[in-house]
């Protein structure tokens, strides 16, 4: 009786199974090679590393191996790499090879820079409201110490930090005129379309709330409310 046959074996060596790293694999092999290079490691330095804080059985030809996209990586050892590499897992796995996939990244990036935008802008109005605030304390305060002996103290001690808080809430109204959302974007490009999904998203909403307004008014769970402006937002 004949041994049933082998499947020919790949002639790349097997060292480590002959498993395929795939697009995202090759993605974060050119990574890891490019982070390595950009922080002046070796490929000796990096394996030492990884021995040393993770314990990680890498020497020079593991990492050789792994840049080449011959060797896949697990898990623990994906993470570890980025760690080293002072990097993110995420970050190590955007594909900007292509127009595509960097336009996505870009708009990703773009969509969060949007958010902090807000976040900052918010931040400081509620400090401007809190200046505002103590410029009516201090006005409270002064009225009270009309009369004082120590009142033209008080008045110049008050002028002082009246000063103080008209030059930070200046400062302030500068920050909001000018971060990002004062530039124009570029028809067709990241901003756009940023502007495009924010917005777009906010309407969707908008629309969805004002439906379930008239669906609960036609359904005689409420009272019917006037939709004909809402209705055509």
């Amino acid at each position: 009786m004949r041994a049933p046959k082998l499947p020919p074996k790949s002639g790349r060596p097997d060292q480590d199974g002959g498993a395929d790293v795939g697009p995202l694999g090759r993605t974060f092999a050119r990574e890891v090679r490019r982070l390595r290079e950009l922080r002046g490691l070796s490929q000796t330095d990096l394996a030492a590393q990884l021995r040393e804080r993770y314990g990680l059985k890498f020497h020079q030809a593991t990492i050789d191996r792994v840049e080449k996209g011959a060797r896949p990586c697990r898990l623990d050892e994906v993470y570890a790499l980025a760690e080293v590499l002072g990097s993110t897992l995420d970050d190590m796995l955007a594909d900007w090879s292509n127009a595509h996939d960097a336009f996505r990244e870009l708009t990703n990036i773009g969509m969060r820079a949007h958010e902090t935008e807000f976040r900052i802008s918010m931040g400081i109005q509620q400090e401007l409201a809190a200046i505002d605030g103590d410029r009516e304390r201090v006005a409270a305060g002064l009225a009270r110490s009309g009369d004082s002996p120590d009142g033209d103290q008080i008045r110049a001690w008050a002028e002082e930090v009246l000063e103080l808080l008209d030059t930070l809430s200046a400062g302030a109204e500068q920050i909001i005129q000018g971060i990002t959302s004062q530039l124009p974007p570029r028809p067709g490009g990241v901003l756009e379309e940023v502007n495009r999904q924010y917005f777009a998203g906010i309407l969707t909403a908008h629309n969805a709330a004002v439906a379930a307004r008239r669906a609960e008014a036609e359904a005689g769970t409420g009272d019917a409310p006037d939709l004909t402006d809402a209705g055509s937002s």
